[in-house]
């Protein structure tokens, strides 16, 4: 007898492999059976006349355990053998389950050509019947045994290894196995009954283990079809499923997709206390919010009537739904919201000072502190830090409300705006979301990064193409940090679904009360007018234009005129990152009043100069004024010109009494000066040649009268929108005189209070009672600003003509949602716009004029651009689908991924309901599946939006051909979240509750892509052919792996995911609300600030267990207090106490779910 095991010499496996070369046949008894340790002996195998190998049952605790071995060799823990004992079943069921073990054993193995060869090995002598394989049913199989029979004429019957060592490879590696050799024919005998005994008692498993051996990625390419619901199963499924209705739906005026948003929405609210009802407009959020209020008041009726708060305009609409449902809320308007009494912070000062007092207001928690549900209607009215906002926050914060946030545009400047819109109901770490970083507001600052680093790398290999025509980028360092997108939060809580998505989705399904729904065509037309002609008695429009790039807005530059040793103070901090901001803002002023009407124009300018003149004085009398515009621009916070000055003047009025005001001693204050009397007279000469300009030369006018005269137009309504206040009263003025033809009215913020009189008259089919429309004075063409292009409904018109330029589609798609609505009865809506010309431009093609467009705008505003916000940012692409394809443009605003993954779910969600047997095949797929398919743009990377082909072009000719060629294309540099390209392998992969994407292309540099952009270019139909596997898969796979394994040991080590979510919300939503009413007692907030830490981090098992006691009997006041206290004294919970002993987590496995080709 000799001792075997890893060390040994010879070691196991050399042994073995000597003792297998010798012999004519072998029985093997193992415990588990894995390619791994098969591959080690497979040549001594192939051998043979004869193996027959008898294998135990396995559980998922085995295969990770060995999964691990193979993945991570280094942090090899096996824990082996377990005392347990398993019920006896019917065989066949045991059989099937050894064969899926095996299976799981071989997806999860290394994707390698000589893993792939052995797997391909081992099925070929199982089928050739070489190989038997049976598995033991009674209990575990505990022995491991390896017979070796010699031929007959050897001198001895054979030799065998009996010990601990498995057929894998950790049981040939591991230095704790431990086998002896055993001779002897005597032995051999004795061993032989005894694997007979066994082998007798056993199910055969070679023909089931030979389908799933060719099932697997190493032998066969799965269907691109069955790659893609792999994904989406693995991606989505957890999010499939939809929350029982507490009560039939009582309007019967909702759309069956607008019921599924219901269920969807209250399966949200039920895992995270809210949920954003996001869908694009003209979808009917309103009704899905109303319904979702009501569902509430069923699932939880002790909670208290709803709050609905929405902005003024709304409220009227609002008060009908309320009634209309039943619901008993209270609705509140935005603008009467108001804190508890918070200072306000002045980015410039770099400190707090004490707010002016509302005039009035409600705090909320004053007067509905009993209520339950809060509906927020245009949420993104609350992404700005401000008195309303923080008041909203703290009424939500000192009760246990859920809450349903609505709106279509909830993004301005990035990814924060989303953070402070879902902090109203999300905790910042008790949120129990599967992301890393934890912190809310860690991810999204870090998804901030990654998006700010992707524009970088679309600038900088912009200008490696076109140096001569592009700025180079300031350079930019990759984040740190994993990528991530804002999508790994908003897929849990956010729905968001566009028309296309619900034409795709639900087809002809899509119904309102049995009536098929039809969304209204849109054909768009372009309506040119001279530019040129409006300012020619000004004089040259050139001349114009150069002056105003002389203009360098050093009224809002005080950074520059800051000496050198002043800006190192930290008081300057805000200042330096605020002034390129409020500058470049009056810049685009500018420009955008000059194409918007002569009136807006001189308003502009005149604005412009009585600031300047007003800061002068101010510099004159000894002080540098400073206020809270640049404060609320870097917080995102929009203006038009008007309200942008009017507050100028307000902070004019207030700085004395604020001591909002920086030392003049820190200031160049001569060349401020001096640059300042510079900006005006410019100004002012601009000013004075632009009152020449009469409504008689306004080409711009004409055009527009022209436009209403047209047969088809002059006995319609007609919706015209302008972005300045100034240019509506100038048109009001020039097409109604005196405002004597009632069928013509305006709507501004000037007269807001008469919206509800106003909208009623233009659209009363849509907002008013049949007894409320008789002898009415309908309005036909109504004026209006952006006022009305949120949240109305003016479907009854069917015509919406854009007055000003579109710089970017938001504003666009948002007023073309005021008449492009579900329940219209119009099958085409006109979206006609105003396009400027130039006679030097009468000989070029459409292209080339929009191209001469957008190089003015980026004459006069250069890099100031860059600091603007998104929504005042140029589109050039936009632009060029408006007015050259006269198409709807994309809805650009960063939520594509979250309509992808709407999409996932609803996919799932119907197949399971109607293809029962295909959900049952999707379930049963193996990890590791890979495929490939003849890439094609996806919906994703079009970026279809809400934009539509239009049934007729223009009378304008030609359209922005491609500004890159396929060679320039498939010479870009691809970085992280990139679409994905032909020639690139996508690769899924996942550890735990993470999962991850990536795109691998020839370089074998994996990079990031979003799950939304997986989804999109694997999705295929049933009939999609599988093209060859791309050169290199396995190489590609294995670099993805590579990666992931690097990353995921970063994330799962930073801290873990708070466990029971639900029951701390609900702890800390209670101790908000004390530390409220204690705030006045030293020694009680402190008390309760212990408490909201220690409950706020990790918690021993034994813990958790207690606080979800808590949660279910929901103990208030101080009997709440009083209970926590009894769990911090019971298991020595303490601030600063011994770090809690949380159960160590185990290694996560790392799956390869599947792959799939993009080629040409």
């Amino acid at each position: 007898m000799s001792i075997l095991h890893s060390t040994t010499d010879p070691t196991l496996l050399n042994r073995l492999r000597q003792m297998l070369g010798s012999s004519e046949r072998a029985d093997i008894a193992v415990g588990y059976f894995f390619i791994s340790g098969f591959d080690q002996v497979a040549a001594e195998f192939a051998k043979l006349k004869k193996v027959r190998v008898l294998v135990g049952r396995t559980d998922r605790q085995v295969l990770e355990e060995v999964a691990r071995g193979l993945q991570q060799a280094p942090a090899l823990k096996r824990r082996l053998d377990d005392e347990w004992t398993i019920r006896r079943r019917e065989r066949s069921e045991v059989a099937r389950q050894a064969v899926d073990h095996i299976a799981e054993g071989v997806a999860q193995l290394p994707q390698e050509q000589s893993t792939e060869a052995a797997v391909k090995q081992l099925r070929d002598l199982v089928a050739d019947g070489l190989i038997e394989v049976r598995t033991y049913v009674r209990s575990p199989l505990h022995a491991k045994a390896y017979l070796c029979w010699y031929e007959e004429d050897h001198a001895e019957k054979g030799a065998a290894v009996v010990g601990s060592s498995n057929l894998t490879l950790a049981g040939f590696e591991g230095n704790t196995e431990l086998n002896v050799r055993v001779t002897g024919d005597d032995e051999m005998d004795t061993l032989k009954d005894w694997f007979d005994n066994l082998w007798q008692d056993s199910v055969d498993i070679g023909e089931e283990l030979v389908q799933e051996l060719n099932r697997s990625w190493a032998i066969q390419q799965t269907p691109p079809y069955l790659v893609y619901l792999k994904a989406l199963y693995e991606l989505f499924h957890s999010d499939a499923g939809l929350a029982e209705l507490a009560t039939p739906v009582r309007d019967q005026q909702l759309a069956n997709f607008q019921i599924d948003a219901v269920r969807q929405g209250l399966a949200m609210i039920e895992a995270h206390g809210g949920c954003y009802i996001g869908d694009v407009v003209g979808l009917g959020k309103t009704f899905v919010g109303a319904e979702l209020l009501r569902q509430l008041s069923f699932t939880y009726p002790h909670d208290g009537p709803p709050v609905i708060l929405c902005p003024a305009g709304l409220k009227p609409m609002w008060e009908l739904f309320n009634e209309r449902f039943g619901l008993g809320a209270a609705v509140v308007s935005h603008s009467m919201i108001a804190p508890a009494g918070t200072p306000e912070y002045v980015e410039e000062l770099g400190r707090y000072i004490d707010a002016d007092p509302p005039g009035r207001g409600i705090v909320l928690q004053d007067r509905f502190a009993n209520r339950g549900p809060v509906l927020v209607d245009e949420a993104h009215n609350f992404r700005n830090v401000n008195q309303r906002s923080t008041g909203l926050q703290q009424y939500l914060d000192a009760g246990d409300h859920k809450v349903v946030l609505m709106s279509a545009t909830p993004q301005n400047l990035g990814p924060m705006d989303i953070y402070r819109q879902l902090r109203l109901f999300l905790d910042d770490r008790n949120h129990g979301l599967p992301i890393e970083p934890v912190s809310l507001e860690a991810y999204f600052g870090l998804a901030q990064q990654w998006l700010d680093y992707e524009r970088y790398n679309a600038e900088f290999w912009e200008h490696r193409r076109r140096p001569n025509e592009t700025t180079a980028p300031k350079p930019s360092k990759e984040p740190s940090g994993p990528p991530v997108k804002v999508e790994g939060v908003l897929t849990h809580v956010f729905i968001r679904r566009r028309r296309h998505d619900i034409r795709d989705l639900y087809g002809e399904s899509a119904e309102i009360n049995g009536e098929p729904i039809q969304f209204p065509k849109p054909r768009l037309e372009s309506i040119s007018y001279r530019l040129d002609r409006v300012y020619a008695r000004a004089g040259s429009f050139e001349d114009i234009t150069t002056k105003l790039k002389e203009h360098k807005a050093s009224r809002y530059q005080a950074s520059e005129y800051l000496w050198p040793a002043a800006r190192e103070k930290d008081r300057y901090a805000g200042l330096l990152r605020s002034s390129d901001r409020v500058a470049g803002l009056m810049k685009v002023l500018l420009l955008k009043r000059l194409e918007s009407s002569v009136a807006a124009f001189r308003s502009t300018l005149e604005s412009l100069m009585r600031s300047n003149r007003h800061f002068r004085q101010a510099l004159e009398a000894g002080f540098v004024p400073v206020g809270s515009l640049a404060t609320r621009l870097i917080n995102g916070h929009e203006f038009d010109a008007d309200e942008a000055f009017e507050i100028l003047d307000q902070e004019d009025e207030q700085r004395a009494s604020r001591d909002a005001a920086h030392p003049v001693e820190d200031f160049r204050v001569g060349d401020w000066i001096q640059d300042l009397d510079t900006d005006y007279d410019l100004l002012k000469s601009i000013r004075d040649r632009a009152q020449s300009v009469t409504p008689e030369d306004d080409d711009k006018l004409s055009a527009l009268r022209r436009f209403l005269d047209r047969a088809e137009v002059s006995t319609s309504k007609v919706l015209i929108f302008s972005e300045a206040e100034t240019t509506i009263d100038y048109l009001y003025e020039q097409l109604n005189p005196g405002g004597r033809n009632p069928e013509i009215e305006r709507l501004t913020g000037s007269n807001r209070e008469r919206a509800e009189s106003i909208v009623g008259r233009f659209s009363p089919r849509s907002n008013l009672p049949p007894e409320r429309r008789e002898r009415l004075d309908e309005i036909r063409v109504l004026l209006a600003t952006d006022v009305v292009s949120e949240g109305q409904n003016l479907q009854d018109c069917a015509r919406v003509l854009n007055y000003d330029l579109h710089w970017n589609p938001v504003r666009l798609i948002q007023r073309f949602g005021r008449v492009d609505r579900i329940g219209t009865e119009h099958d085409v809506i006109h979206l006609q716009s105003m396009w400027p010309d130039f006679e030097v431009d009468q000989d070029l093609d459409l292209t080339n004029r929009l191209t001469r467009r957008i190089q003015l705008f980026h004459d006069l505003i250069g890099l100031d651009n860059r600091l603007l916000s998104e929504s005042e940012q140029l589109n050039t692409e936009a632009m060029y689908r408006i007015y050259g394809d006269q198409q709807l443009p994309d809805s650009d605003d960063g939520f594509d991924d979250v309509s992808v993954h709407q999409r996932a779910v609803a996919t799932l969600q119907r197949i399971r309901e109607e293809q029962p047997e295909l959900w049952d095949t999707i379930e049963g797929l193996p990890d590791g599946i890979r495929s490939a398919l003849v890439a094609r743009p996806s919906a994703h990377s079009q970026a279809l939006g809400d934009g539509e082909p239009s049934e007729e072009m223009s009378t304008n000719e030609g359209s922005q051909p491609s500004l890159l060629s396929e060679e320039d294309l498939r010479s870009t540099h691809h970085s992280a979240f990139d679409e994905p390209v032909p020639g690139e392998t996508l690769v899924l992969l996942a550890a735990g509750e993470i999962d991850s994407c990536y795109a691998v292309g020839e370089d074998l540099e994996p990079r990031p892509i979003s799950p939304a952009q997986f989804i999109a270019h694997t999705e295929c139909e049933e009939q999609t052919p599988a093209a060859p596997l791309p050169v290199g898969t396995n190489e590609r796979v294995m670099a993805a792996f590579g990666r992931f394994s690097s990353e995921i040991g970063q994330r799962l080590g930073h801290s873990r995911r708070p466990r029971n979510t639900r029951a701390r919300r609900f702890v800390s939503k209670q101790l908000n609300l004390l530390r409220l009413d204690a705030r006045d007692t030293a020694s009680d907030v402190r008390r309760i600030d212990e408490l909201r830490q220690i409950f706020g981090g990790p918690l021993p098992a034994r813990a958790e267990a207690a606080v979800s006691e808590v949660q279910a009997i929901q103990p208030q006041g101080q009997a709440l207090l009083a209970r926590l206290e009894a769990i911090c004294e019971s298991y020595r919970l303490s601030v600063g106490g011994d770090v809690v002993e949380v159960e160590p987590s185990r290694p996560e496995v790392i799956r390869t779910v599947c792959s799939d080709g993009l080629v040409d």
